[in-house]
């Protein structure tokens, strides 16, 4: 078997697991293709609180992809309030990105920077394309609502991509969030 060759283990449900199979003179042993990206120093992470915000309002989180194939695995929200809906648009336009935020590489010992960006509230000029959506439904709990959502999109190089936090709860809520980036 060749070290760090990548193979796929099947599901018994007509999918499969891409994993690495390092070969060792006693034993095989399986990792998964996220946590040897995180290996390899090329997954990244970021997360947040947004404080206070308003029935009726939303939070924007803007995320420029740079010239390397970046992919979105896990979006985590915890509301203290809901119902409230998460947007993805692609191609969104602005006039300013907002604020920086800090991505940090998840492999504290290589270190590489993420070549793209990450900001909070921008100045949306134009959405963009809906990608995607989320519900959070804090219908059946008291307070508030916690959700992962773990998907993974492949996103365009050199591209704007917006996350958007709508609250719907009929009250000021706050929220956490993170987000995971890996680069391929």
């Amino acid at each position: 078997m060749d070290i760090l060759t990548p193979k796929h283990r099947d599901n018994n449900d007509g999918t499969s697991t891409p994993f690495i199979a390092i070969d060792s003179t006693d034993f095989v042993k399986e990792i998964g293709f996220v946590h040897q990206l995180i290996h390899d120093g090329n997954g990244f992470h970021l997360s947040g609180k947004i404080s206070s915000l308003a029935n009726g309002s939303s939070y924007n989180i803007l995320l420029n992809t740079g010239n390397t194939e970046t992919h979105l695995l896990v979006i985590h929200m915890d509301v203290t309030g809901a119902p409230c809906d998460i947007y993805i648009f692609e191609d969104t336009t602005v006039s300013s990105n907002g604020t920086t935020l800090s991505i940090h590489n998840t492999n504290r010992i290589k270190q590489l920077p993420y070549n793209g960006g990450a900001y909070h509230t921008p100045i949306v000029t134009g959405d963009g394309t809906q990608i995607d959506y989320h519900l959070l439904n804090g219908a059946k709990q008291s307070g508030g609502s916690s959700e992962v959502f773990d998907f993974e999109w492949v996103l365009k190089p050199n591209s704007n991509y917006l996350c958007r936090l709508m609250n719907n709860s009929a009250g000021s809520i706050d929220a956490g969030y993170e987000l995971f980036l890996a680069i391929v």
